[in-house]
Parts: C-alpha cells; structure tokens; sequence
C-alpha cells in the first residue's frame, strides 16, 4: 500500500477522532452529573495536570507501536534537540490561543482560527518551496469556506451575519481604546497562533520526511513535558496541585476523553508524515462535520443536521478531490505527462 493511502486512511481515522471528542466530553460529564460526581473534577481544576497527562500518554502509546513493530531500537537515535523548536512553538501557540478566546466572541473567533489551513500552505511554500497548483489554491478557498459554513451549524444565517455586522459596527465607535484592544489581545494573538501553526507544521513535515514518525512524537512530548516543568519549577503551590491531579486524571472517567486527545495528536503526526501539513486541516474540518452527525444519533435534544452543515460536507468532500487530484507540477512534469 502506497503512503498517500496510507495517509487517507489516517486522515479518515482523525475526522473520527475529531468527531467523537465532543461526544465523549459530553457524555462522560452527563455520567459524573447522574452519578453525583463533581464535574469540575479534574477536567477544569488544573489544565496543566491535563496536558501533562497527554503528553505521557502519547509516549506510551508510540513506544507501544514502536514494541509492536519491533522498532524499540530507534529509541537510540532519541533526539530531543529535533523536537525542541516545534514543542515552543506549539507552546506559544495554546497561549495565544488561550488569549484570543478570552476577548473575542465565538463567531469571530472561529472565523479568525481558519487561517490556518491557509497558513499552512503559505509556510510550506516560503519555507519547503512546496507550490500550490491553481486548483489546490481553489480547493483550500473551498475548504475555508466549509468551515466556516460548518462552524455555524447552530446558528442561522440571519443571526450569524448579525454577529459579525454588530462586530463592524463596533469598530466604528469612537471608543478606540475598546477597538484597540480587540485588535491587540484578541485578533492579533489569533492571528498570531495561526501562523505559528502554519509554521511548526511545516517544520515537523520537513523533520518526519527522514524520522520515524512515532519517534518524533515520543521527542515532541517530552520536550513539551520538559518545557511545562520548567515553567512550574517557580510555582510549588501549582506543582503540588498538579500532583494531585495527575492520580486522579489516570484513574477517571476522564481519561478516555485524555486518552481520545492523546490518539488525536498521534494521528496528526501521521497525517503529516505521509500527506503534508495541509492535508491534516481537511481531517479537521470532516471531524467538525462528524460531530454534527453523531449529536443528531446518540445525542437526545440536539440541533438536526441543517442545510448548511450538508452543503458544508459537499464542498469539503469537493476540495479534498480536487486538492488530491491537481497537484502542482512544473512545466518539465507537465510535457512529461503529455509526451
């Protein structure tokens, strides 16, 4: 089997995971509620104590692969200096994120995080020289489009484009000050975020082209780990509640939502490796899709499945044909295929 197929089928496996992560939280928490549990507990007491979890349990999950495939060896060439620019800049990346959630509004927001398909492309060009044909360039327009149609799957119309009139019409009042700082610790950090994404995919695309992809994951976690340990050596009252955290993360309810992140962030590293940093925003966005689907069976009292959300899968299967199908080629490529 070629490494393309081998890539749709780790990218079809990430829209699963994508759209199932909302359905685990939502019912692992209904669970805690009937049971009498505190839900707060650990999911919102210590966000720290559940990254940290993830990051160890993607290393046990790609050193299980690497037993499996009798690969254990590689973890003599472990190389953390590799992994040591990407896991910064992820770092970044959530706090920015983090920031932007805090001022905008969830339409804006959603609106603004697109770009990062977008981004992607741009950084795999300026810094892998990887072109876009004019069809791909069309496509990815297409997929920002789906998104976008897709994000508002709760909303109508009417009352999205409301939102975003009542964001233009606060940009002309004459409070600057209000204006000035939607734009500087809301838009600008989304933005921000969104090439740092761009940017650390297209390294970590350029890193797996001659590295075992479940090394470099194992790599990644632990500068990740190293980089949150360092950041709480300051900080005992927060490093003994994170203690308290762990236990409890790795004996609940919750850790299979941990453990369904943890496999999420594995696939990427797959959808990277064999189809680029640009394809893993169309997993993304058919995940967004699935969510929808698996609400409307398995979720009593949710929002049906709308129009815009079919009309949103119809363009992202689109785009992804057309991404897959026209690739750029140069002339020399071109008379090739016609001789």
């Amino acid at each position: 089997m070629s490494d393309t197929k081998y890539g749709h089928i780790f990218l079809f496996l990430l829209a699963v995971q994508v759209g199932v992560a909302p359905i685990l939280n939502q019912k692992l928490l209904m669970s805690n509620v009937a049971s009498g549990e505190n839900v707060d507990e650990p999911m919102s007491i210590n966000k720290r104590s559940i990254v940290l979890t993830c990051e160890l349990v993607k290393i046990l999950i790609s050193s299980g692969i690497l037993v499996f495939n009798n690969q254990l060896t590689l973890l003599r060439k472990f190389d953390m200096t590799r992994a040591l620019l990407p896991s910064c800049l992820y770092a970044v990346q959530n706090m920015l994120v983090l920031q932007g959630t805090s001022v905008l509004n969830p339409v804006v927001f959603n609106v603004l995080n697109q770009t990062k398909t977008i981004s992607a492309a741009l950084c795999c060009y300026i810094l892998l020289g990887k072109k876009q044909s004019r069809v791909q360039i069309f496509a990815l327009t297409l997929l920002f489009c789906a998104a976008l149609i897709m994000e508002g799957y709760e909303e109508s119309l009417v009352d999205r484009l409301k939102s975003l009139s009542t964001l233009r019409l606060s940009l002309g009042l004459i409070d600057l000050g209000a204006v000035h700082d939607r734009i500087v610790l809301g838009i600008l950090p989304v933005f921000g975020a969104s090439l740092l994404s761009g940017i650390s995919g297209t390294i970590s695309q350029h890193l797996l082209a001659n590295r075992n992809v479940h090394l470099y994951s194992i790599e990644l976690c632990a500068c990740s780990i190293v980089i949150l340990s360092i950041s709480l050596a300051y900080q005992k009252d927060e490093l003994q509640a994170l203690k308290g955290c762990l236990g409890k993360l790795m004996f609940s309810k919750s850790f299979i939502i941990i453990f369904n992140q943890s496999v999420g962030g594995i696939l990427v590293g797959l959808v990277t490796k064999y189809l680029g940093a640009v394809k893993k925003s169309f997993g993304i966005i058919f995940g967004i899709a699935l969510t929808v689907i698996f609400q409307s069976i398995f979720c009593a009292n949710h929002a049906r499945v709308g129009a815009n959300h079919y009309a949103g899968c119809i363009l992202a299967a689109i785009s992804l044909f057309l991404h897959s199908s026209f690739p750029f080629q140069t002339s020399e490529g071109v008379k090739r295929k016609n001789s």
